[in-house]
């Protein structure tokens, strides 16, 4: 059984120094195994190719500057950059390609609108012109028909002016 000292009680213990002394076998070790690495390596670079290893790392390694590695670095990050802008170009082309496809959908479907309310339109100017010229017609009946008439001009209008709104953001690209 190990003796104390009363001076520095902690050290004196046999944990204290076991972790002390695996701590310090480990770190001569992993040294010592690290510089007979380096040793066995320029050696075995003499050996075969007649010469000295320079300096820097083992055989059959490439040994690469700070300076190299930036410029790697920085081509990696231009890549990726390009990479993305490309993605990014095939999206928009999509969206693009998309968003015309709505707008021909939508511009089909309010041209259908509008000629329904011309024939429409046209229908009630007719029954309106019938009705005024029929004398057993009573004014709140000539009156109603010119109202439906003029609503469904109105009607055919508006719809235009939504298609002409459409080319127009259309020509204009946005």
């Amino acid at each position: 059984m190990p003796t104390r000292n009363p001076d520095q009680p902690f050290l004196d213990t046999v944990e204290a120094r076991g972790a002390q002394i695996g701590f310090d076998f480990a770190r001569r070790s992993r040294n010592a195994d690290v510089g007979l690495r380096r040793e066995e390596f320029r050696r075995a670079a003499a050996g075969a190719g007649g010469r000295a290893m320079p300096r820097g790392g083992p055989v059959g390694m490439q040994v690469v500057s700070a300076r190299e590695r930036h410029i790697a670095g920085t081509m990696d990050r231009i890549e990726a950059r390009v990479q993305a802008h490309a993605e990014q170009r095939l999206h928009a082309q999509q969206h693009a390609e998309t968003r015309a496809a709505e707008v021909e959908a939508r511009l089909r479907s309010l041209e259908n609108q509008y000629r329904a309310a011309l024939s429409r339109g046209v229908a009630a100017k007719a029954r309106y012109l019938a009705l005024l010229g029929d004398r057993a017609a009573t004014q709140p009946a000539i009156d109603r028909a010119y109202r439906n008439w003029q609503l469904l001009q109105l009607q055919r209008t508006a719809f235009a002016s939504r298609m002409r709104t459409i080319e127009n953001r259309e020509r204009e690209g946005g």
